[in-house]
């Protein structure tokens, strides 16, 4: 049921500054569709501090928080 998972990327910013994804598989095919959102906790990767936030049921099993490496402020020339 691998090619059914769906990998989703949320961006987030902590109040420490530091920015990041959330990521994290969706599997949530014929009967899963129908499974309410679940509360997760998710730290921030840089200074640890905790938010929780709401994702499709069983997506903490597959959670990720990766920095982000692109600054939303940086032009995107070269």
């Amino acid at each position: 049921m691998a090619a059914d998972r769906e990998r989703k990327a949320e961006p987030h910013e902590c109040s420490c500054g530091a920015r990041f994804e959330l990521a994290y598989f969706d599997d949530r095919r014929g009967e899963r569709a129908a499974l309410p959102d679940e509360l997760v906790d998710a730290a921030c990767p840089a200074c640890g501090k905790v938010r929780s936030l709401s994702l499709p049921a069983g997506a903490a099993k597959t959670l990720v928080a990766e920095l982000s490496d692109h600054d939303p402020e940086e032009g995107e020339g070269g």
